[in-house]
């Protein structure tokens, strides 16, 4: 805060916004309802109360319920470019920082990422057997499944990056309601 290094928990503006540690991860909370959960990882998941539905915009989307308009830049209009859509939210640029790789990039074509398909790895995802099995009708695993394979790719097959990949549709699943059955033991993705 302020340039200076603080301990969870922590409170700012007289009350009005709180940060503390929660399970795995930590919390913020503002005054009028907004809640961001980070796992020190990867997930952050933002809250905001029902009054503010269809009244927001930026990366988290605009609270409408839609799932069409969701990739909506800045200007409003709509685009199925990720990397335009995260772009266009773009608060201020930092020296050195660029949208591109530079230099010796990392790289996984659609052929390589394929290995990682596997039900003992990312395959698990969209497995009719697996432990999301009941999840699937409910949360689309094709976009968790791309990312899980292409993710394990690039940082070749390091067992880290396949469990949060694991953990970040179990969370997306249990976030509908969806039941998942035990996918992590004493021998795969412990935590």
């Amino acid at each position: 805060v302020d340039g200076i290094l603080k301990n969870l928990p922590i409170s700012l503006q007289d009350g009005k916004i709180n940060i503390y540690k929660s399970c795995r991860g930590a919390t913020l909370e503002v005054d009028f309802g907004l809640r961001v959960n980070f796992d020190f990882r990867s997930r952050i998941t933002v809250t905001i109360p029902g009054t503010y539905a269809g009244s927001v915009c930026g990366l988290c989307g605009n609270f409408d319920g839609e799932l069409k308009d969701e990739m909506m830049l800045r200007d409003g209009t709509l685009t199925d470019d990720p990397v335009r859509f995260g772009q266009s939210w773009q608060v201020s640029s930092t020296p050195g920082c660029t949208h591109e790789c530079r230099g010796r990039c990392p790289k996984c074509d659609v052929v390589a990422a394929r290995r990682y398909e596997s039900s003992e790895q990312c395959g698990k995802i969209h497995s009719l057997q697996g432990p999301f099995r009941d999840c699937l009708g409910t949360v689309d695993p094709t976009p968790y499944l791309d990312d899980c394979m292409y993710d394990s790719c690039l940082y070749k097959g390091h067992h880290t990056i396949l469990c949060e990949s694991l953990a970040s549709y179990a969370a997306a699943c249990q976030d509908t309601g969806a039941h998942i059955a035990p996918w992590r033991n004493q021998t795969f993705c412990r935590e």
